[in-house]
């Protein structure tokens, strides 16, 4: 948890996304996609299509679903 983070010598920097429910009951959940960008060491998460255009849009590569 955030001890362990934090022993480990991480911090806190931002909230990268949210999850949100979908309308389709059989689905309940959307996938909360991980983008990391070599120029800028940074990454983006996020669970949205505008957002996966964003981050492809600006040189971010896809790495995994969270």
């Amino acid at each position: 948890g955030r001890r362990d983070a934090q022993a480990a010598g991480y911090r806190f920097v931002r909230i990268e996304g949210y999850v949100f429910r979908t309308q389709e009951p059989d689905r309940g959940f959307v996938p909360l996609r991980l983008y990391y960008s070599e120029d800028r060491r940074d990454n983006f998460t996020t669970a949205t299509e505008e957002g996966r255009r964003a981050a492809e849009a600006a040189g971010y590569r896809f790495v995994r679903i969270e």
